[in-house]
């Protein structure tokens, strides 16, 4: 079975609290196919557990879901972008230690039924304690997030940046359910960017720098190689997958010479080694 999720008005849109939500699917929804594809059923609401309104459905705010990830126990996350609408004014505790260029901030909500209830979402960034002192709001800045969960059960995840000059690092050794205060990423992937986790445990990015970017470490994050330029002229905003052990497929639209008209999509197979990629 393949289960699909989309999100209704209510997520991109500003709320005050939930109430204001007329019907669960206005939210998060998902549909089901048994035929690979094919044919789908008609969308079924999934359920909400918890306060929700105490942290992301907040008067002057509005959200936007980016994507899904499934972790090897079958648990699935999914990113919320928490917006401010470019008003400073209204992110709580701001002040010195607040990362980022606002805009939004990141939330994850986990699901242990393959979607069927999800959990409060938690922040993506757990800003540093000083003396005692609660610490200041997750910061700004955060668009589109990949995730990797490595072998050891530590997930890893990048994302790209709105105005920061990097993009930004966390992780969380609990399935989700906290993370690490955010770091720079020493490069700025965009485009859609797209990460896997090998078998070996290196990871690999994939996104849009001053041509399509491959950057890889081999020791979980920690540290990061300078970067492989695989293609020119490209958008990317396509799909990587590991294909094989430690081999990554690399799917990648191409805009055409002019930039007006498309050419054929593309494909890349690279081998991950700790010496760096090697293309097949």
């Amino acid at each position: 079975m393949i289960r699909a999720f989309c999100h209704g008005p209510a997520v991109k849109s500003a709320i005050e609290r939930l109430k204001d939500i007329e019907k669960p699917e206005d939210v998060l929804s998902y549909r089901d196919s048994d035929d690979k594809g094919l044919t789908w059923t008609a969308p079924q609401p999934s359920a909400l557990v918890g306060n929700w309104s105490k942290e992301i459905y907040r008067t002057g705010c509005h959200n936007h879901v980016y994507g899904f990830t499934q972790l090897r126990d079958g648990t699935l996350l999914t990113l919320f972008l928490h917006h401010y609408s470019n008003d400073y004014k209204r992110i709580r505790k701001l002040g010195e230690g607040t990362w980022g260029t606002n805009i939004s901030q990141p939330y994850i909500s986990r699901s242990e039924d393959n979607g069927l209830t999800w959990q409060v979402p938690v922040p993506m960034d757990n800003a540093a304690l000083f003396d005692g002192i609660e610490p200041d709001s997750p910061h700004g800045g955060w668009s589109e997030t990949a995730f990797a969960e490595l072998p050891s059960g530590r997930i890893v995840a990048v994302c790209r940046p709105y105005r920061s000059p990097y993009g930004w690092q966390t992780h969380s050794d609990d399935g989700g359910r906290t993370w690490q205060c955010c770091t720079y990423l020493p490069f700025s992937p965009s485009g859609g960017p797209q990460m896997i986790a090998t078998q070996s445990g290196y990871l690999a990015v994939v996104g849009r720098e001053t041509g399509l970017g491959l950057h890889t470490s081999v020791d979980g994050g920690v540290n990061w190689d300078a970067g492989t330029l695989l293609d020119h002229d490209c958008w990317f905003n396509g799909f990587m997958a590991e294909a094989e052990p430690d081999v990554a497929l690399i799917f990648y639209f191409c805009p055409g010479r002019t930039g007006d008209q498309s050419s054929c999509p593309r494909m890349q197979r690279v081998r991950i080694t700790k010496d760096g990629p090697v293309p097949e």
